[in-house]
């Protein structure tokens, strides 16, 4: 087994973790801890954003920025670099060697499926939450108006290690998520057995 690690990923380590990125001494890493995520929700000028995580092969799941559509992780991170993080324009070679980095961060570690979380599969699909999260990294690559916003849908590879939820981080957790809020809401309808089997299924993703 090959165990080295490629040239541009050790730079882009290099690059997610220097001061040199961000204003004041913030790094890619400020936020996301470990190449994933902080749990932690931000205040910014479009309104409050929680850090998604990082792990696994991030730029198979564009787009990126909760609701902006960016179509790369290299442009994700030259539009956090600057226009986030106060910093200087990053350059397109420095941002392809924080896509290598973020792309070789290994995924989270989940529990195996047992009964209820294949129950949870079943609520899956008959819930219909596979029409958006749909395929290897149950995404459709869309943006779609979910509560009065346009959102990109999230991947839901490793989603049990990236709460808090939603893009202002208001549910704290996939329990709290899934609780109908109203008639119109799409994860509304759920029973609390279904609810408690559909977490158990999303852990295991």
């Amino acid at each position: 087994v090959d165990l080295t690690i490629p040239p541009a990923v050790r730079q882009g380590h290099r690059l997610f973790t220097s001061d040199s990125i961000g204003a004041g001494g913030i790094t890619c890493a400020t936020c996301h801890v470990d190449g994933r995520a902080d749990g932690i929700t931000w205040a910014f000028e479009a309104g409050d954003r929680q850090t998604p995580s990082l792990a696994g092969d991030v730029s198979a799941t564009a787009p990126f920025s909760w609701t902006a559509g960016v179509p790369s992780v290299e442009q994700d991170a030259m539009d956090t670099a600057e226009l986030r993080m106060g910093g200087a324009p990053m350059n397109l070679a420095d941002a392809e060697a924080i896509a290598a980095f973020v792309d070789w961060v290994r995924p989270v570690a989940r529990p195996a499926p047992d009964t209820v979380s294949e129950q949870g599969r079943v609520v899956f699909e008959e819930a219909g939450c596979n029409n958006c999260h749909s395929g290897d990294h149950f995404t459709d690559g869309q943006t779609h108006t979910f509560r009065e916003l346009a959102v990109d849908t999230p991947t839901l590879r490793g989603v049990g290690a990236t709460a808090p939820y939603l893009r202002d981080g208001s549910a704290p957790t996939l329990h709290e998520l899934l609780q109908p809020e109203d008639a119109e809401d799409r994860h509304g309808g759920l029973s609390e057995q279904q609810i408690t089997e559909l977490v158990a299924y999303l852990n295991t993703l």
